[in-house]
């Protein structure tokens, strides 16, 4: 095995690749489907407090109104931007998370849910920071130590009575790929309900794709039923009534090689290696369900070179959030309507929102150069 043994060291050094801003979405069709493609529809931008160092936004909506949170962890504070649809205003207030909070995922208004990923403590606030509920899940799991794995497209999800979550075991690489990654926890009860969801086969110690490889995805439709993307396989895997299955689908029209080589772990200088591949690599960012349409999206991180082609920021290498990227759309048999092709380096990938009004996408910031802290939304509008 390499220098590089534990699985949470890879994705450390991903996370350093990741260390790119919040960014936005701007669109051209891959084909002539004129009668189905996202258009540009309105912005929002707003200011958030001067100690965010990597804002993490999830945007609700209503009839009469926009909430854009985000999640200020050095202050222990969620932000809070309200868009009066009716005159433009923008009010803003902010809500206490408890102090062992490290990520908040906003379920509902009044589901503001707050843990700590090491710890496994849950709270869940109202919308006026009110505890309605509180638990600590067990992270220590058939004598393995666990964590819970979050980031901004790995969303928790609730379905009826049981919120689901994604952990990550604290073991080598070799162990890694062997075990469950899935917990239900009942909500009244107060107790793991079910360990479940292992990698695909075609994930293996010394046959794997590092960090980026283990991002994978999660997304409930209106029925309840969960779906799980892996960033380097086309199928996509089901859970229906505590059964996996696999449903295929069609790939994205950009992957030129896929799934790529796996990773040389043997790689003398690996650190570097590992964060190039990721910053070039075409993979599935995640999957997202459209309640709102009754439609399936799954977005495409697309191939990109090394060094940058063009002047764009001061960088001489291309950064993960610079490629191009697509959003494949599906309809509730998974059959493929349309991609359509948004540009990297003016529009974020990590930072797509549904919403009733349509698709809100953060755009692409250079941390180093936003001293004011000031975000824009770009809202995109189903055109059918």
């Amino acid at each position: 095995m390499h220098c590089i043994k534990n699985a949470f060291s890879q994705v450390s050094i991903r996370y350093l690749a990741l260390f790119i801003s919040v960014t936005y979405l701007a669109c051209n069709s891959i084909n002539d489907n004129a009668a189905f493609k996202l258009v540009l529809s309105d912005s929002i931008s707003v200011k958030f407090h001067n100690s965010c160092r990597i804002p993490w936004f999830q945007i609700n909506t209503t009839d009469t109104k926009i909430y854009i949170y985000n999640f200020n962890e050095q202050d222990k504070m969620i932000e809070i931007a309200t868009r009066n649809l009716k005159d433009s205003t923008i009010t803003k207030n902010s809500i206490s998370a408890p102090k062992f909070t490290d990520r908040v995922y906003i379920q509902n208004l009044d589901s503001l849910i707050c843990f700590n990923q090491r710890s496994g403590q849950v709270a869940i606030l109202n919308r006026i920071g009110q505890n309605i509920d509180s638990f600590t899940i067990p992270l220590v799991l058939n004598g393995i130590k666990y964590m819970i794995k979050y980031h901004s497209s790995n969303y928790i999800t609730i379905k009826e009575n049981e919120i689901y979550f994604t952990i990550f075991p604290y073991v080598s690489l070799d162990k890694f790929y062997e075990l469950p990654l899935e917990i239900s926890y009942s909500l009244s009860e107060h107790k793991i309900t079910s360990l479940f969801l292992k990698f695909p086969k075609t994930y293996n110690y010394q046959k794997d794709w590092g960090a980026l490889g283990m991002d994978f995805t999660k997304c409930k439709n209106k029925s309840g039923e969960l779906f799980y993307n892996f960033p380097f396989t086309n199928p996509i895997i089901k859970y229906s009534n505590k059964i996996l299955t696999t449903v295929s689908t069609a790939s994205s029209n950009y992957f030129k090689i896929f799934p790529p080589e796996y990773l040389n772990d043997d790689s003398l200088n690996y650190a570097k290696y590992v964060i190039e591949f990721a910053n070039t690599t075409s993979f599935y960012h995640s999957l997202m369900y459209d309640r709102f349409k009754d439609l399936y999206i799954r977005l495409a991180a697309h191939e990109q070179s090394l060094l940058n082609s063009t002047i764009y920021t001061h960088a001489t290498y291309n950064q993960f959030n610079d490629r191009n990227w697509s959003l494949m759309f599906y309809n509730k048999n998974f059959e493929k309507i349309n991609e359509q092709l948004f540009e990297g380096k003016k529009y974020n990938f990590e930072s797509v929102n549904i919403t009733d009004q349509g698709l809100f996408i953060a755009k692409t910031l250079d941390p180093a150069l936003n001293t004011t802290m000031k975000y824009t939304f770009y809202l995109f509008k189903y055109e059918n």
